[in-house]
């Protein structure tokens, strides 16, 4: 969807850059909107959480502000976030804390079943 508008693009791989590239990503590589990039290892092929935490690491040390989409509480991102705490950081949404165990997992579902 980003790719059909005019703005510059970053994108930011969990995994090595692929051997050849997507055909949807040579026109606006190849025209200077967009920039692929990989912070990990040649040999990652596979998108892994060690990876994608490795990736949002990344991003976070070059921004100069920060806009989440969604932000779970207690999540890998929210924890890494606390690291940042000198970046400008907006939430558009927040979820609502998991449940803490089994027993409120099950009054969570049936609190919130249809009738």
């Amino acid at each position: 969807m980003l790719l059909r508008g005019c703005c510059p693009l970053i994108l930011v791989l969990a995994r090595t850059l692929w051997k050849s590239v997507p055909s949807d990503l040579l026109g606006p590589i190849d025209s200077g909107r967009l920039l692929v990039v990989s912070p990990v290892p040649g040999t990652v092929r596979r998108v892994s959480a060690a990876t994608a935490l490795q990736r949002n690491r990344f991003v976070l040390e070059h921004a100069s502000e920060i806009a989440v989409g969604t932000l779970q509480p207690g999540g890998a991102l929210a924890t890494l976030l606390a690291d940042f705490t000198s970046l400008p950081i907006r939430i558009f949404h927040e979820l609502p804390p998991p449940p803490r165990d089994d027993y409120s997992l099950a009054h969570h579902r049936q609190r919130n079943q249809e009738p």
